[in-house]
């Protein structure tokens, strides 16, 4: 046993440095310890001092003493960071009033020779001054352009708008042959949108690429313009009018099936009178059998069978309540007149794929005057599965933060 207290201080604090465990660890099968030692650190070191073997008290302590060096490195690192950091705050600092000091050129050589820093509120200021600008409703500003007809950015395409008077070389604006549809101002084929003011010399808004092939010498039209056989002129009133199981009777061919999902834009509103407004869905088209359909149709005889529309159409309704017939007439309804004046127009203006069809008066008359054909209400399919309404619902931010971000609460 070890009874001397030489250097008895120095040795408790050093043992000190050891947690129980570890003490416990290290002289197992030297010592025994009673349980009410093991639960006092203080007692379980004087009773290490008393009874250790010398040997094994002298290990003990040399593992004490080497934990005790590895403590002083971390303390001494951290002490290190903390100084470099505070130093790098006031060598930035010091920068920052010598950089003001120097020429603009000698202040950034002064700045790459440093490690990089924070941006200054100056810099931040100009970089979100920067960043409103390039995102603000005049940045993002789009327009018609009169002579190509497309949809461009203002600032991006460099839309200018001038006097069709003064625009170089208008005359390879005028088309080689006139169409009935056109919309000529002073001869010029142009777009009616892009164009401003009075007819005699209207406003012209034209994009950069169109005003530089008009400014190239030659005689041939911009590229891009409508003069340049790329005209198609609006989309007549007869097909405008026309709905979606109206648009497939008079189509010659048939290569995709449509399924319409449909469901209540947001879940409670099961009032019928608001479906109209409050409906939403998708529309998935899938490859079809071209050989299986045309089997159906007869020859040249337009428009097509009613009963083509239940191989072309699936409908499925997800709510818990039944879908109105006033939605579903709306949408899905067909006319015999308004079928009749499409395929009459189709036939007179595009002979080259209506030229030679035969309009059906017994095809015509098999059609309802103003309303859903049976073919087409025998597909509709209702599915009470909700849970997929609030899949379709669900945002890219919880409702929760949406609400308390309108109510000003913090997150």
């Amino acid at each position: 046993m070890n009874t001397s207290n030489e250097h008895a201080p120095d040795k408790v604090a050093m043992l000190s440095y050891l947690t129980v465990k570890e003490i416990l660890a290290l002289l197992r099968g030297h010592v025994t310890f009673s349980n009410h030692v093991r639960n006092n650190k203080q007692q379980l070191v004087q009773h290490v001092l008393e009874h250790t073997p010398p040997q094994q008290l002298q290990d003990l302590l040399g593992q004490a003493q080497l934990k005790q060096g590895k403590e002083a490195k971390k303390a001494a690192s951290r002490h290190s960071s903390q100084k470099r950091k505070r130093d790098l705050s006031v060598e930035s600092e010091a920068g920052r009033q010598k950089a003001s000091k120097f020429s603009p050129e000698e202040s950034h050589i002064e700045e790459t020779l440093q490690f990089p820093q924070l941006p200054w509120p100056a810099e931040m200021k100009r970089c979100y001054a920067r960043f409103y600008a390039a995102t603000s409703n005049e940045a993002v500003k789009i327009c018609v352009c009169g002579v190509c007809a497309r949809e461009c950015s203002v600032i991006a395409d460099r839309v200018m708008a001038m006097p069709l008077t003064l625009m170089p070389n208008s005359c390879r604006l005028i088309p080689s042959v006139k169409h009935a549809a056109h919309h000529l101002y002073r001869g010029r084929l142009l777009e009616p949108a892009g164009i401003m003011g009075e007819e005699t010399d209207p406003i012209v808004s034209i994009c950069h690429e169109c005003l530089e092939d008009l400014k190239k010498p030659g005689n041939s039209p911009p590229k891009m313009s409508l003069t340049n056989s790329l005209w198609i002129g609006d989309i007549p009133w007869q097909l405008q009018v026309l709905t979606f199981p109206e648009q497939l009777l008079v189509a010659l061919l048939y290569p995709r099936v449509y399924v319409f999902k449909l469901f209540p834009k947001q879940q409670g509103a099961a009032r019928h009178e608001t479906l109209q407004q409050a409906m939403r869905g998708n529309v998935s088209t899938y490859e079809l059998n071209m050989d299986a359909i045309a089997s159906m149709l007869e020859g040249k005889l337009m428009p097509g069978p009613p009963s083509i529309l239940a191989s072309l159409i699936l409908v499925t309704f997800v709510a818990v309540h039944d879908l109105p017939w006033k939605w579903i007439h709306s949408t899905f309804r067909v006319r015999c007149r308004v079928v009749a004046e499409a395929l009459c127009w189709l036939k007179e203006n595009n002979s080259k794929y209506y030229g030679d069809i035969d309009i059906s008066p017994t095809h015509i008359d098999s059609l309802h005057e103003d309303d859903v054909p049976e073919e087409l209400i025998s597909i509709i399919r209702k599915s009470d599965n909700i849970a997929s309404i609030d899949e379709e619902n669900d945002a890219y931010v919880p409702e929760e933060d949406i609400e308390s971000e309108w109510k000003g609460t913090p997150q």
